[in-house]
């Protein structure tokens, strides 16, 4: 008997069934894949559609903020003030009574026109953190627990309030509850009571906005030395006499910003512990130097070299210094980001105040020049550009606003002029003391949008406020137009600074 072997070959129904469902694999994996991919491009193009709905309600927040601080600083005959969280509006009359308060925070009712201060208790009630107020209220400083380390808070550390000089808390705590403001569908803000089944709740957002130039601005901040004319044989004036700033030691010109000491915040006795030398190393353009903070004499060859680093751009930078390490990498600057962190609710790099006063005028330069400022013998080089910097307008539409004298000799009269185009007025006024030479910053005049007076002036021509979001820090930046004339960094004197 024999047996033979059978084997499928391409015609037989075996074979073909095999084929048939090699292929309806092959496309089952092809539809998985096909259906996976479309999965996945639904879910990105959902999570694209989020984020944009949430940065569309982060710029509503800094929009309605503009909004406020717009309508607060463009009222006729009101004057105005600006603090962290508010503008203030008061009446133009010897009187000033308060008039309005426009909130820069989150609140059921955005201005309040009682002209005190009685909604601050109502805005936020004491059981605001209740279980039935949750959807009311929030905490913008809510800390976060990572991992690893100490909680960290968004705006104002917990141990800031210990560990910063002057710095305090009513309540001893630095939670900032604020209301949530409720967006529908058409774009309008409110309450959720206001919500209907056609025009429903699509967003809510919470925020405060806070001041930058009521913090200390960490590109012209150095660690001040005081140092005054000497007037009489007491000690203090003979070492005044003997150890005068040298030529670019800023730290120690009356008036300099570079008076605002970081010593506060690192200095010895805090948790830095930094000497008065790594201060002013921290710093972009400022060295030690001259007369070593009074302590050694000088004289009139004496004289420091300033730096001239890239100022820094936010906080944060402040710890990495302007060197490459052996890795090619920025190095560490002696501040730890636990002493950032700590410190950052006062710090700021971007201090830019207006150049109007809070009656929206422009600001007046103390700096007393000859009343013939083309004659080069009467006038210096940093005359001149003092002058071309406080004048406002150019041509025969040109009005100064900065002190003239007639007679340097005089010890009692300045005249002084300050005018509104086209016609200038004048007047003069009187001091016992003679005259001065008063450290300011020259200032021109700004338009649309003003803030407030009396604070850490810098040369520039915008002015910037930081809003919290309950889940995004934003800045808002309000441009100004570039002035035509500015004074030019190389003739700038040294001392001049803020008024």
């Amino acid at each position: 008997m024999s047996f033979r072997r059978h084997a499928s070959t391409a015609g037989s129904p075996g074979f073909s069934l095999l084929t048939v469902l090699a292929a309806l694999a092959i496309m089952s994996l092809l539809l998985l894949a096909l259906m996976s991919g479309a999965s996945h491009q639904v879910r990105g193009g959902q999570n694209d559609a989020s984020l944009t709905r949430e940065g569309m309600l982060a710029d509503s927040a800094v929009a309605l903020v503009i909004g406020q601080i717009q309508q607060g600083t463009t009222q006729t005959n009101q004057a105005w003030i600006s603090q962290p969280g508010l503008i203030r509006t008061y009446a133009a009359t010897k009187a000033r009574t308060p008039s309005a308060s426009y909130k820069l925070y989150s609140a059921t009712q955005m201005i309040d026109t009682s002209g005190g201060l009685a909604f601050l208790a109502s805005d936020v009630p004491p059981d605001w953190n209740s279980t039935a107020n949750q959807g009311v209220y929030t905490d913008l400083n809510s800390p976060v627990q990572p991992l690893f380390g100490n909680a960290i808070y968004p705006i104002l550390d917990t141990n800031a309030i210990t560990q910063i000089p002057g710095l305090s808390s009513d309540t001893g705590s630095v939670q900032m509850p604020v209301a949530w403001i409720y967006e529908l569908r058409d774009g309008t803000l409110g309450q959720p009571s206001a919500a209907t089944a056609t025009n429903p709740i699509v967003g809510r957002i919470a925020f405060w906005t806070d001041d930058e130039t009521s913090k200390i601005d960490i590109n012209t901040a150095g660690e001040g030395s005081p140092w005054n004319t000497p007037r009489t044989n007491s000690p203090d004036d003979l070492a005044w006499a003997t150890m005068q700033p040298a030529s670019g030691e800023f730290e120690r010109y009356p008036g300099h910003s570079s008076g605002v000491s970081l010593g506060l915040l690192f200095g010895a006795g805090t948790t830095a512990n930094l000497s008065s030398d790594q201060l002013l190393s921290l710093t972009p353009r400022y060295s030690a130097g001259g007369s070593e903070y009074g302590t050694q004499t000088t004289s009139s060859a004496s004289a420091v070299t300033p730096k001239l680093d890239r100022l820094y751009d936010s906080v944060d930078e402040l710890g990495f210094g302007s060197t490459l390490n052996s890795n090619g990498q920025r190095a560490a600057n002696p501040v730890t980001p636990a002493d950032l962190n700590l410190a950052r609710f006062v710090l700021t790099a971007h201090s830019h105040s207006p150049e109007t006063t809070l009656l929206g005028e422009p600001r007046v330069v103390i700096w007393p020049v000859s009343d013939a400022p083309s004659d080069s013998t009467r006038t210096t080089a940093d005359d001149r550009a003092v002058e071309n910097d406080a004048t406002v307008g150019t041509g025969s539409g040109a009005v100064p606003y900065f002190f003239q004298r007639h007679n340097a000799a005089s010890s009692r009269t300045i005249s002084i002029r300050r005018s509104s185009p086209p016609t200038p007025r004048s007047s003069a006024i009187s001091s016992p003391q003679g005259t001065k030479r008063c450290p300011v910053t020259a200032r021109r005049s700004s338009k649309n949008i003003r803030e407030r007076s009396g604070r850490n002036w810098r040369s520039r021509r915008s002015m910037r406020f930081t809003v919290s979001t309950r889940s995004i820090r934003r800045r808002a930046r309000f441009p100004w137009p570039p002035p035509s004339r500015l004074m030019p960094a190389a003739t700038r004197p040294a001392w001049v600074a803020a008024w």
